[in-house]
C-alpha cells in the first residue's frame, strides 16, 4: 500500500535501525522478532537488511555534504561572536566563491545559492538565526581579559590593603554606581503598529527636535535608587523645568551635558543627602566611569569630606562592568518610549518638549526603578557579589579575541579545522552511494548458547571526484535489553585541524532498547588517524592546491598599531592618596606647561611686533625708493617734453621762414645746446654747427653717407 500523499515520513533512530539490522544479519533474531522488539515496521527493516535504500536521506543529493555545511555554519557562528557577523547575502557570496574555485556541479544559477537553499540551510542548522547587530566601537572591542583581571585585582587590593574596609564588599547598601545617559525628546524606535497589508509606509507622529536631555542616576547593590538629576540646557527658564516631577533634582549647563561643576553639585545636593537620609554606614563606595567630568580634585575633596570612596571602573568597559548600563538604562529607555507614546495618545497633536519632559519622564522612572534591575546589574557586572568570572566569561568579551596583543586567532567550536578535501572515515551499517564497500557498524550481540566474536568497527576512506568530504566519526550502537548487560562501546572519532581553527570531538550516539535474554560483549573500535595525519591530507587537494574552504572561510586578523601618545595610567581610586598625589603632580605640570605656553605666546607676540616693525621699516624704504623713481621719471619726462617743445618751435620757425638760407645762425655756438665749441661739425645743407656729442645719433645713421645733413634739413 502506498504512503498517503502529504503524510510525513516517520523518522527512526539510525543507531537503533543499524543495531536491528546487525542482529538480523548475524542470525541472532528473525526479521519479525527484530521488528517487534525494536518497534520498527517489518518492511522498513526488510529494506534495510537487503540494502534497498543506501541512505536514510530523502531527496536530491546536497551540493555541500553534512561536514562541509557544518564547517560553514561554524565559521558563520564564530564570525558573529567576534563582531564580524555575515548577512544571508554575504553567506551566499562565500558559497559562490567556494563553488567557483572547487568546480563541482550544482543546480544554482551562476554558482550562487538562492533563497530556497538558504532556507533549508537554516532548517538543517537550527543553532543559526538572523539578529540585528549592535555597533561596538574599537575602544570597547580591545578590552581584554587581562585588563579586566588586573582591574579586579587592583580593586580588591585597594579595598583590603589601603582602605582597610573589606566589609564594604559584603554590604550591598554601601556600594553605589552612578552614570548619566541621554534621552531624546523624540525616540527614533517607533515599533510595529497595525496597518493594512501592502501599505508602502507607516508614519508615527513625533517631535522633529533631536534635542537630548541628560539624566544622572545612581543605585546601590541593594536596589536603592537616588533621585535623578535632570540636566537642562541654559541658565534661566521662563517655566518650571521640573513641573510634574518635583522630586527630581535640577542641573543646568550651557549645552545640557554633564560637566565637572554639575557633577560636584550632584554630589553635594543629591547623592550625599540621599545616603545620609538612609543612614548608610560610611565609607560608601561610589563606582563611576573615568570621564573627565567625574574626576577632579574638587570632586575628590568633596567625597573625602563626606566619607565617600570614589572609584573608577575600567575605561571603555561600561558594556561589561557598568551595572546601570547592563540592566537599568535599557529598561528605563524602553519605559521612556512607552511614556512618550502614552503622552501623545493622551494629548493628540502634541509632542514632548523640554517643558513637559520632567512630567513624562517621571512615569518612565517610576516604572523602571525596580530593585531587581539594580541587583541584577551588579550581579552581571561581577561587583556584588564580587565575581570577576561573570565578566570574564561574558559573550560580550568575545570580539576582543580579534585584538589580542599576539593576534592569536581563537579556536571556534563547530568549524571543521581541516579543509574539506580531507578523506572521511566512515563507519556505517549499510552501503552508501558515496561510500561503497563500507562495512556495517561495529556491534556484537549474543544469545544463550550462541557465541558471537567481537567485531571491530571499520573506518573506510572514500572520496568522489570534485567533491571533498571532511572526516566523519563512526557511529557505534550499543543496545541493552532486559536481563542483558551491555558494556560501553568506544567510538571512532576523527579529529581534523587547521591553523587557527579547531574541531571539537563529536560524541558517539548510544541507544538503549530492550529485548529478552541477549548479552552484548564489548566491541573494540579501530583507532582514528592522528591530527597531524589528517592535517596533512586537509591542507591540500590532489594537485597540492589549497582547498577553497580554507581560502574563503577566513577569520579576521587585526593589525594593532602602537599608541601615538604614551599616557600615564592614573589609579582608579579618585579619593585615594596615590591618585591625589598624581593629580597634584599633573596639575602642577599642567600649570607649568601653561606658564611655558604663556611665555612662548609672549615671545611669539614680541617676535611678531619686531617683524611688523621691520616690515614697516622696509615698507618706508620701498616707498622712498618708489618716490625717487617716480621723481626721476617725472624729471626725465619733463626734459623730454622740453626738448620736444624746443624741436617743435624750431620746426615752426623753419616752416615760417620757408628756407634755412636766411636763418641767423650764430657760428660760435652749437645750434642744439647753444654752448661754445672748440670742434664742430656743420650741416652740408645749412649753416648750422653742432658738437659732435649733440649729433652722435645722427652721425651714426649717416656715417656712410657723408657729407653730414642735420635733422632740421
Amino acid at each position: 500500500m502506498s504512503r498517503q500523499v502529504g503524510a510525513k515520513r516517520r523518522q527512526y533512530d539510525p543507531t537503533v535501525i543499524n543495531h536491528a539490522v546487525q542482529l538480523v544479519t548475524d542470525g541472532s533474531l528473525s526479521l519479525s522478532q527484530a521488528a517487534k522488539s525494536f518497534n520498527i515496521p517489518k518492511t522498513t527493516l526488510h529494506d534495510r537488511v537487503h540494502h534497498k535504500y543506501t541512505t536514510a536521506a530523502v531527496g536530491a543529493k546536497p551540493v555541500l555534504n553534512e561536514a562541509e555545511e557544518a564547517r560553514v555554519a561554524g565559521w558563520a557562528l564564530h564570525m558573529s561572536k567576534i563582531g564580524y557577523g555575515r548577512t544571508r547575502q554575504e553567506l551566499c557570496t562565500v558559497i559562490k566563491k567556494i563553488l567557483d574555485a572547487d568546480g563541482r556541479p550544482n543546480p544554482f544559477v551562476d554558482n550562487r545559492p538562492g533563497r530556497k537553499w538558504l532556507k533549508r540551510f537554516f532548517e538543517r542548522h537550527t543553532e543559526l538565526t538572523s539578529r540585528t547587530t549592535v555597533q561596538l566601537g574599537k575602544e570597547r572591542a580591545i578590552v581584554s581579559k587581562g585588563k579586566i583581571t588586573k582591574w579586579f585585582d587592583d580593586f580588591t587590593s585597594y579595598i583590603n590593603d589601603e582602605l582597610k574596609e573589606p566589609a564594604i564588599l559584603s554590604d550591598p547598601t554601601r556600594i553605589y554606581n552612578a552614570d548619566e545617559s541621554g534621552f531624546s525628546l523624540c525616540p527614533s524606535k517607533g515599533g510595529k503598529v497595525i496597518r493594512e497589508k501592502g501599505a508602502p509606509v507607516v508614519y508615527h507622529y513625533g517631535n522633529s527636535d533631536k534635542t537630548q536631555m541628560t539624566v544622572m542616576a545612581a543605585a546601590s547593590a541593594a536596589g536603592h535608587f537616588i533621585q535623578p538629576l535632570i540636566i537642562f540646557p541654559g541658565q534661566r527658564f521662563s517655566y518650571n523645568p521640573l513641573e510634574g516631577f518635583e522630586e527630581a533634582a535640577l542641573g543646568r549647563s550651557e549645552n545640557g551635558w554633564m560637566d565637572s561643576e554639575v557633577f560636584i553639585g550632584w554630589l553635594v545636593n543629591v547623592f550625599i543627602p540621599g545616603i545620609e537620609e538612609r543612614n548608610v554606614k560610611k565609607p560608601v563606595l561610589l563606582l563611576i566611569d573615568g570621564h573627565k567630568t567625574h574626576v577632579s580634585m574638587e570632586a575628590s575633596d568633596t567625597c573625602i569630606a563626606h566619607g565617600i570612596e570614589l572609584y573608577c571602573l575600567l575605561e571603555h568597559s561600561s558594556h561589561l562592568m557598568q551595572p546601570l548600563d547592563l540592566r537599568f538604562f535599557g529598561q528605563l529607555k524602553m519605559a521612556w518610549r512607552h511614556s512618550v507614546r502614552d503622552f501623545q495618545l493622551a494629548n493628540i497633536g502634541e509632542f514632548v518638549t523640554k517643558q513637559t519632559f520632567a512630567r513624562v519622564f517621571k512615569q518612565a522612572w517610576v516604572k523602571a526603578t525596580t530593585i531587581e534591575a539594580a541587583i541584577r546589574g551588579f550581579v552581571e557586572a561581577g561587583l556584588f557579589p564580587l565575581n570577576p568570572s561573570r565578566v570574564l566569561e561574558s559573550v560580550k568579551l568575545q570580539p576582543s579575541q580579534v585584538f589580542e596583543a599576539e593576534c592569536k586567532q581563537p579556536e571556534p567550536a563547530g568549524i571543521e579545522a581541516s579543509e574539506t578535501s580531507a578523506t572521511p572515515f566512515v563507519a556505517s551499517s549499510e552501503p552508501d552511494i558515496s561510500t561503497p564497500a563500507t562495512p556495517p557498524v561495529a556491534s556484537s550481540t549474543s544469545q544463550p548458547g550462541i557465541s558471537t566474536p567481537a567485531t571491530p568497527s571499520v573506518a573506510s576512506s572514500v572520496s568522489e571526484p570534485g567533491i571533498s568530504t571532511p572526516a566523519t566519526p563512526s557511529v557505534v550502537s550499543s543496545v541493552s535489553e532486559p536481563g542483558i548487560s551491555t558494556p560501553a562501546t568506544p567510538s571512532v572519532v576523527s579529529s581534523v585541524s587547521e591553523p587557527g581553527i579547531s574541531t571539537p570531538a563529536t560524541p558517539s550516539v548510544v541507544s538503549s532498547v530492550s529485548e529478552p535474554v541477549i548479552s552484548t560483549p564489548a566491541t573494540p573500535s579501530v583507532s582514528a588517524p592522528t591530527t597531524s595525519e589528517v592535517q596533512q591530507q586537509a591542507n591540500t587537494q590532489k594537485d597540492g592546491v589549497p582547498s577553497p574552504f580554507s581560502k574563503f572561510l577566513l577569520l579576521p586578523k587585526a593589525k594593532l598599531s602602537k599608541p601615538k601618545v604614551s599616557r600615564v595610567l592614573m589609579p582608579k581610586a579618585i579619593t585615594g592618596p596615590k591618585y591625589r598625589e598624581l593629580l597634584q603632580e599633573k596639575l602642577a605640570k599642567k600649570a607649568k606647561e601653561e606658564e611655558e605656553k604663556q611665555k612662548r605666546k609672549e615671545a611669539r607676540l614680541l617676535k611678531r611686533q619686531e617683524r611688523e616693525e621691520e616690515n614697516k621699516r622696509k615698507k618706508l624704504v620701498m616707498q622712498k625708493k618708489k618716490a625717487e623713481r617716480e621723481a626721476f621719471k617725472r624729471k626725465r619726462k619733463e626734459a623730454k617734453d622740453q626738448k620736444r617743445a624746443i624741436e617743435e618751435s624750431i620746426l615752426r620757425d623753419i616752416e615760417m621762414s620757408g628756407s634755412d638760407d636766411c636763418m641767423d645762425v650764430e657760428k660760435s655756438k652749437c645750434y642744439k645746446c647753444e654752448e661754445a665749441y672748440d670742434a664742430y661739425i656743420q650741416c652740408s645743407n645749412c649753416y648750422r654747427r653742432f658738437h659732435f656729442k649733440c649729433v652722435e645719433d645722427e652721425l651714426t645713421d649717416c656715417i656712410d653717407e657723408l657729407p653730414f645733413e642735420c635733422k632740421y634739413c
